[in-house]
């Protein structure tokens, strides 16, 4: 489907149908019919989050356009099935846009962002560091580097854990719990290379949010559509949602409905629940230390309940001991003061009494000279 990109007649459902030209469309206003229609609203949501990136500073693009970017992605994927370079990639571009000269890095710009929206991997031509961009030098085929991206993942080592655990994670590991017992937050990526990322100083996990995403590429996955990210990544990406949010739950699907995540309605795309380690090959490292979190202190408010299967115990045994030492040590302190301001009211009324006392006998005539040290004549 190749359109021109100043075509007035753009829908985005266009941008689905050149992802999976087999979907079915029905209505006059072309929405996509297939699982739960709000699962292709997040990805229709990310196609004008990166128009809208385009539209804002259109002097660094070739392609300006949404219509000519599903027309890029087009051209992308007609021939990457073969090994398609950056060069060729380049070339590809430059065709669509022959009549306006444009620069090489308005053309990069261009095919980087046509490539975010056929893989939702962020691909970058450019020089950078950041965390999650895969770098695409001129002469690598996009294969080369979104396959060398997972081989990496696969050989990453976890944070926590020895790499010869091989056991299973605790069945509580669920968003949810991580969330609200261990005091992490969820960030949401549509970028699928940093997919489980974990950053320890803020308690931050980052999940890929496009769940329908995957489990299309998978339904309707041919030998010549050439996408570049392997088979077997897009499965246990969806085994690594399934574990994060279990269908049938009804504590994942209130997250999810919380969070304005539409994807449970997809249910377990037909892929069990997998809480063995060494049924994770790329994401390994990852859902070890995730394991490891799960099993390990409550935070906060979490510390003062006692859990169902008595796991953290020890952690709530030490915690309210604490706490009943220092109100202990607290009321002790209390009744201390108390005490010493009691004992001043008792010696200031005492003091009170002997004064009155005095004034009385001293009213007596003779008492001046009975007692001269407490009666001393004016």
């Amino acid at each position: 489907m190749l359109m021109d990109q100043t075509s007035p007649s753009f829908d985005d459902a266009d941008f689905l149908l050149q992802l999976w030209p087999d979907l079915l469309l029905s209505g006059k206003d072309r929405r996509v019919q297939i699982h739960d229609s709000a699962c292709y609203s997040m990805l229709l949501q990310y196609f004008w989050q990166e128009m809208t990136m385009v539209e804002e500073s259109p002097e660094s693009f070739a392609i300006t356009k949404p219509a000519g970017f599903v027309s890029l992605v087009a051209r992308i994927q007609a021939i990457a099935s073969s090994g398609i370079s950056r060069t060729e990639a380049l070339q590809v571009a430059r065709e669509l846009v022959v009549e306006e000269a444009p620069s090489e890095d308005q053309l990069m710009a261009s095919v980087d962002v046509a490539v975010r929206l056929w893989l939702t991997v962020d691909v970058s031509s450019f020089k950078s560091r950041r965390q999650g961009l895969l770098s695409w030098k001129s002469t690598e085929t996009l294969s080369e580097v979104v396959q060398a991206h997972f081989r990496n993942l696969e050989q990453e080592q976890p944070f926590l854990t020895p790499a010869a655990d091989r056991g299973q994670v605790d069945s509580n590991l669920t968003a949810k719990f991580l969330v609200k017992y261990r005091g992490y937050n969820i960030i949401w990526t549509s970028n699928l290379a940093v997919h489980l990322a974990i950053d320890w100083e803020y308690k931050t996990i980052t999940v890929y949010e496009h769940k329908v995403f995957l489990d299309n590429q998978l339904k309707y996955l041919t030998s010549s559509s050439g996408l570049p990210i392997p088979p077997a990544v897009l499965e246990e990406a969806i085994d690594t949602l399934n574990l994060l949010f279990p269908f049938q739950v009804d504590s994942a699907k209130r997250f999810l409905a919380k969070h304005k995540k539409p994807f449970y309605g997809l249910g377990s795309c037909g892929r069990p629940r997998k809480l063995d380690i060494s049924d994770y090959r790329y994401w390994r490292s990852r859902v070890s230390d995730l394991g490891h979190i799960t099993t390990g202190p409550p935070v906060g408010l979490q510390q003062l309940r006692l859990h169902n299967k008595g796991e953290n115990l020890l952690q709530f045994a030490t915690f309210w001991t604490a706490i009943a030492v220092g109100a202990f040590t607290v009321a002790s302190i209390a009744i201390g003061l108390a005490a010493l301001v009691y004992g001043k009211k008792q010696y200031e009324l005492g003091l009170r009494q002997y004064q009155v006392s005095v004034y009385q006998l001293c009213l007596d005539p003779e008492a001046g000279s009975k007692f001269p040290d407490l009666c001393l004549k004016s």
